[in-house]
């Protein structure tokens, strides 16, 4: 029954190495593996922070960019809006200022007429009270140069009356 007992026994120089084995191995796990894998974790971390600062930075900066092109959008459509309306008022000024000159023009014309037709009945009665004139001194001198039947006269107011309408 000795036996048994040895293999479940514990050697104080083998326990011993063996623990400053395990202090050896996790030392070395420790500088080795741990230290720069936490020193690489820590990179890692520090760029994602970064990152994720940079982004949230590029985020607002859009949203500021956005914010301006909005606002400079309204505005553009603001001027244009505005220039339409002015267009339109020019648009207005400009037909109602050619209507007033077309109407003044016309007027002008219609005075400029009127002043010819006067101007050509005042010369067309003067030339039909020459004409009035010279056949009753055409008449005149008839009746002076013999004596006149009742029968002359009526045929020489029928002349003077043929004559008269012939010239207007």
């Amino acid at each position: 029954m000795g036996e048994p007992q040895a293999l479940v026994s514990i050697m104080p120089w083998t326990f011993i190495a063996q623990i400053g084995n395990l202090f050896i191995q996790a030392y070395l796990i420790r500088r080795f593996l741990f230290k720069p894998v936490a020193a690489v974790i820590e990179k890692r971390k520090n760029l994602a922070e970064r990152e994720l600062g940079e982004a949230r930075r590029e985020k607002e900066r859009a949203e500021e960019m956005k914010a301006e092109y909005e606002a400079r959008l309204a505005g553009a459509q603001n001027r244009i809006s505005s220039m339409l309306e002015n267009a339109r008022r020019e648009a207005e000024a400009k037909s109602r200022e050619t209507l007033q000159e077309a109407r003044e023009e016309a007027g002008r014309i219609r005075e400029q007429a009127q002043k010819e037709i006067a101007g050509e009945r005042h010369e067309a009665a003067a030339q039909l009270r020459q004409e009035i004139g010279s056949l009753a001194i055409n008449i005149a001198s008839r009746v002076v140069e013999k004596e006149l039947r009742e029968e002359d006269h009526r045929r020489l107011i029928r002349e003077f009356i043929e004559n008269v309408g012939e010239a207007s």
